[in-house]
């Protein structure tokens, strides 16, 4: 999955706008581009780090689905570690079939399993406001996943002190920013 070369359209479009925007053109502004920013610049950094491929770009989709994987499993694990551990291995047998590549719609997902997770989990302690952060990127990933957050950070505030309030209100202004 990681050695093909790039057989997607919208792959394509990722790795073109990606590199684009390292070489200073704005996705929206310079550049056309259908999703939210935060896929290209998630990508681009990578590109900066490891250099423009199809290979960097298809570990950072890797990394999408191991944390699309990991929230899947946290939201699960009331129910009992097996029952997480089946849905967490189900998951990845429905993405297998999609390939590597660093689909935008994936990470937002991944990162809204992930931050409902930790919002979930957090009580009083950091993870709240990690938790709301990667709520606040996901929508900074797919606009259209706002009222998913709002649910999301709406009936945690409404539930909780003020003081966890307040940590998901920093988080989710960090993940925003």
């Amino acid at each position: 999955m990681l050695a093909m070369g790039a057989t997607a359209m919208e792959e394509g479009n990722v790795l073109v706008v990606a590199d684009l925007f390292l070489d200073g053109r704005w996705p929206h502004g310079d550049v056309e581009y259908v999703y939210a920013p935060g896929n290209v610049w998630a990508v681009g950094a990578a590109f900066w780090a490891l250099g423009p491929s199809v290979l960097v770009e298809r570990l950072v989709g890797l990394a999408y689905r191991a944390l699309l994987i990991w929230g899947l499993y946290r939201l699960a694990r009331p129910w009992g570690r097996g029952t997480a551990t089946v849905a967490a291995l189900t998951a990845w047998v429905l993405l297998a079939p999609f390939g590597l590549f660093a689909y935008p719609w994936l990470c937002s997902l991944a990162l809204l399993c992930a931050g409902t997770a930790l919002v979930i989990d957090g009580g009083a302690r950091r993870s709240t406001a990690v938790g709301a952060g990667l709520l606040g990127l996901a929508v900074f990933h797919q606009v259209v996943l706002g009222p998913a957050v709002l649910v999301v950070l709406g009936t945690e505030a409404w539930r909780t002190t003020r003081a966890r309030r307040r940590r998901l209100a920093t988080g989710l202004a960090g993940g925003l920013s």
